[in-house]
């Protein structure tokens, strides 16, 4: 438990945090090694379900620092601007930035190279939300 500024106390959530490098700049996210935890604002998330990412891949390009954790929530709505986490397999996954065409349709870009990665419309509901970024 934490304190405010007024000196409350403030209630916090530990999660674990996952991720490897993976081929192509993906990150392999595997539930059964977690490299350790990170505390975030419970209120911040889903704590059933939140879980914390080690930015361990350059395809965001110098959006964040190396060796950000990014918070993730997959009970929460991504948006045009959000980083989400796009799973390619059952552990391995993307960091895109959200984007939205002229028509309305979301994409997700990387960097390093530069790549337009497409979502399908029922797709979308399985992108996980980066909801708060720790700066190393």
């Amino acid at each position: 438990v934490a304190k405010t500024a007024g000196g409350r106390d403030r209630a916090e959530t530990v999660l674990q945090i996952y991720g490897q490098p993976g081929e192509n700049g993906t990150i392999v996210i595997d539930r059964q090694a977690p490299l350790g935890t990170v505390s975030c604002q419970a209120g911040a998330v889903n704590p059933m379900s939140a879980y914390a990412v080690s930015l361990c891949t350059r395809r965001l390009g110098n959006l964040l620092p190396a060796r950000s954790v990014l918070i993730v929530d997959p009970t929460k709505m991504v948006g045009l601007g959000d980083i989400a986490v796009m799973y390619t397999g059952e552990s391995e996954a993307r960091l895109i930035s959200v984007r939205e065409d002229i028509d309305g349709k979301m994409f997700g870009v990387l960097w390093n190279p530069e790549e337009k990665i497409e979502i399908p419309e029922d797709k979308a509901a399985a992108l996980h939300r980066v909801v708060q970024i720790q700066l190393p």
